[in-house]
């Protein structure tokens, strides 16, 4: 059994309780869709700046392959 600092959350339950709220007389309490919504649009977010930093790395250290066009970042809303 892992210690908690070897613990590490899945996504999923960072998800999870970020959509939970604390309520004094009733414990923690789901606060509805519009949070998942929140907190799927941060993911996204995340996940578009990591690939664009990805992105920018193979071009910094792989200079030689001269590529003109790079695949879409899927993670980015408008692409």
């Amino acid at each position: 059994m892992a210690t908690t600092s070897e613990y590490t959350p899945t996504t999923d339950d960072v998800r999870e309780r970020y959509a939970e709220d604390y309520e004094p007389n009733n414990g923690f309490v789901l606060r509805g869709d519009r949070d998942y919504a929140e907190f799927d649009r941060w993911l996204r977010t995340v996940k578009a700046e990591a690939w664009e930093e990805g992105r920018r790395s193979s071009a910094i250290y792989y200079p030689d392959e001269k590529r003109t066009e790079w695949p879409t970042n899927p993670y980015r809303e408008d692409s």
